[in-house]
């Protein structure tokens, strides 16, 4: 699908490039085609947000970009063939090499696939609504429980990036403490642990055991459960919010 989609991204370029180089006035439905898709992309990067799914509402106004075909003054139509042919086979000989490129990567890729989702909370604010960060103060506890039906070979809880907060994972059961160490991965900043997780009942529990007051993700609504249980700070349950956290499991990880 993503070659797919790159070889329609690519035909729709090179026939804008090959328009502009001919300088001539384009159909009234190519043209609408184009004003639209361009349209749509500068409002989303210089207004909203850039995501991969926003592209989506593009496909259709590409197939028509694509599919219309150039008008060809019909003066000196035998001496422009051989550059005609030329020109096409090197529009789609550049999106097939592009695509091969990309199957062949994801082939390589394939012996180290994506983790399964085990329990998660990802909801939170898009960067465009500025969400304001919870402060945790020295001494302070903010914690969670989460369950854990199957196991698990990895962790993370979202925190801002510089945050100091300490945090541990703790089995209801077990009282077995799993260290959350800082890291950074793709911009974002979590806290995580690597290894073998037991399915059971947890709690996640993060302290600020600094001396200032530290940065917290938390997710909070007015009137819609996130998750199945609520943060508690301090010991007070906080309804409707939850901190930002993802258990997943790969089957190679568990095997060494």
């Amino acid at each position: 699908m993503r070659s797919g989609f790159i070889w329609i991204y690519l035909i729709a370029l090179s026939k804008c490039l090959e328009l502009l180089k001919r300088q001539k006035a384009l159909d009234s439905i190519r043209e609408l085609a184009i004003i639209l898709a361009s349209g749509y992309i500068f409002f989303h990067m210089l207004l909203w947000e850039s995501e991969s799914r926003y592209g989506q509402v593009l496909l259709p106004l590409l197939l028509i970009i694509n599919t219309l075909s150039i008008r060809e003054a019909k003066v000196q139509e035998i001496q422009k063939m051989q550059v005609r042919l030329f020109s096409s086979l090197h529009t789609k000989l550049a999106p097939l090499i592009v695509c091969l490129i990309v199957i062949l990567s994801n082939l390589i890729n394939w012996h180290e696939p994506a983790g399964q989702i085990i329990a998660a909370q990802r909801s939170q604010l898009s960067l465009q609504y500025h969400a304001k960060e919870t402060w945790v103060e020295p001494g302070k506890v903010v914690s969670q429980q989460m369950v854990i039906k199957h196991e698990a070979t990895l962790f993370s809880v979202a925190v801002p990036q510089g945050s100091k907060l300490s945090g541990e994972l703790i089995n209801y059961r077990t009282k077995r403490h799993y260290l959350l160490k800082h890291g950074l991965k793709a911009g974002s900043s979590s806290l995580s642990y690597h290894g073998k997780i037991t399915a059971g009942s947890y709690q996640i529990y993060l302290v600020n055991k600094n001396s200032q007051m530290q940065p917290i993700e938390i997710v909070q609504t007015v009137n819609y459960q996130l998750a199945p249980y609520p943060v508690k700070m301090n010991a007070q349950t906080v309804r409707f919010a939850s901190l930002v956290y993802k258990s997943t499991y790969q089957q190679w990880r568990s095997l060494k």
